[in-house]
């Protein structure tokens, strides 16, 4: 069983969210048990990872009421949720285990129903009209999930979805200076530890802080970091630990062995690419005389043409030879740096990977931006400057800010231009 399923809150209480999302789904849960049903449907929508599948496994464990799961592999078409969802949606519990005869339909992932009809759009034809009919005529309670709320808001037939649907932002917390943001630390510190523990393996502060600012608010990436962390653990126990990209390239470029610079390579999960990129950031810094690293350069360009015909011809076997060139490029260097190295990270993947958040980011906010003003994208976009100018302008940026929903990377991302 995978760590992040094993590891499922049981029940409302044991859910890390701020106390008015749990009242708020403790209010709806007792509307079902009550009979006075004014919203068929809870709506959650967030980052990845932040609990909101989570929260719907907890209702159950706490309600008592037994789940039917239409997730993203199911058929997202009419006849699939008719299928699914419409079926559970009609019928309540017989089996005895469900309190009040009811049972939960969890549509999770609910912005990826499309609305095309024809094959290329992926055969999802009419899944989303069939959902707002499904909660039109439940008889049970229905947990919907979503990451883009944005986006599914500009389907058609997403308006009688959100008529009948309790919505919910997902969200831990609004701000790093809020109370939220303080009990969410410290309850999530306590929750990784008790993780770890019962994994068998004691996490130190500064693992478990790491482990909080790496992933952010993706709970799911922190229970995964701690499962790899375990694995980690265990092939110690196993066998030898798995060479670094750091200690590769100490052996390629301090042993002056190829053999062992191979055997190096080996014994780590740098791919042929990643150990180009990797050589191709160091060579200058082990090669001190031009001449040697002209050499080692032309040798890499070498390496660099096979990886060209792996992309264009897919052949894959091409990547050894690439690899075995890569790592031969060091044994030209003549007059090698006799001084510790600190070997560098790629700055292009590093590039990439900013440029790409970066986009990202700018995209959510041209997207909320559009919404606020009813503009096109070309017009947001030659506009988007305003809300740096807004910005200026603190009591009424915080009311925009927090209606927009603006995140602390958005904001950063304003800050900067």
């Amino acid at each position: 069983m995978l760590s992040t399923e094993r590891f499922r809150p049981r029940n409302l209480e044991e859910i890390i969210a701020p106390d008015s999302i749990v009242r708020q789904v403790r209010e709806w849960c007792q509307a079902w048990r009550g009979g006075e049903v004014t919203k068929k449907a809870l709506l959650l929508y967030g980052e990845p990872g932040v609990g909101k599948t989570s929260m719907a496994y907890a209702i159950s464990g706490e309600m008592g009421w037994p789940i039917v799961e239409m997730n993203a592999s199911d058929q997202r078409n009419r006849d699939g949720v008719r299928r699914v969802a419409l079926m559970a949606s009609l019928y309540r519990d017989i089996s005895g285990t469900g309190t009040e005869g009811l049972r939960l339909i969890l549509i999770d992932e609910a912005d990826n129903f499309f609305e095309g009809r024809g094959r290329e759009s992926g055969g999802d034809a009419g899944g989303l009209s069939e959902l707002a009919r499904v909660l039109r005529v439940s008889r049970n309670p229905i947990v919907i999930t979503m990451n883009d709320f944005y986006e599914f808001r500009r389907k058609g037939a997403a308006r009688e979805v959100l008529e009948n649907s309790m919505v919910i932002e997902f969200k831990p917390y609004r701000r790093k200076n809020d109370l939220d943001y303080r009990s969410y630390r410290q309850r999530l510190t306590r929750r990784l530890q008790q993780i770890g523990e019962e994994e068998g393996i004691r996490l130190s502060q500064d693992q478990i802080q790491a482990i909080m600012d790496r992933n952010g608010t993706d709970i799911r990436g922190m229970i995964n970091d701690i499962a790899g962390m375990v694995a980690s653990t265990a092939d110690v126990m196993r066998r030898d630990t798995k060479k670094t990209p750091f200690d590769v390239m100490q052996s390629i470029f301090k042993s002056g062995n190829l053999d062992v610079a191979l055997r190096s390579i080996d014994e780590s999960d740098l791919e042929a690419e990643d150990l180009v990129m990797w050589m191709d950031e160091n060579l200058h810094e082990e090669a001190k005389e031009p001449d040697d690293l002209a050499s080692a350069y032309d040798i890499l360009s070498r390496a660099d043409v096979f990886l060209g015909r792996v992309s264009r011809k897919q052949h894959f076997a091409f990547r050894m030879y690439a690899q075995e060139i890569a790592a031969s490029s060091a044994q030209f260097i003549g007059k090698r740096n006799e001084h510790f190295v600190k070997y560098q990270f790629p700055s292009y993947v590093k590039k990439m990977s900013d440029m790409r958040e970066s986009r990202n980011t700018r995209n959510s906010l041209l997207m909320k931006f559009r919404m606020l003003c009813h503009m096109g994208n070309e017009a947001a976009s030659s506009s988007l400057w305003i809300l740096s100018e807004l910005r200026k302008r603190k009591r009424l940026w915080d009311a925009i800010a927090s209606w927009l929903h603006i995140s602390d990377k958005e904001e950063a991302f304003l800050r900067s231009q």
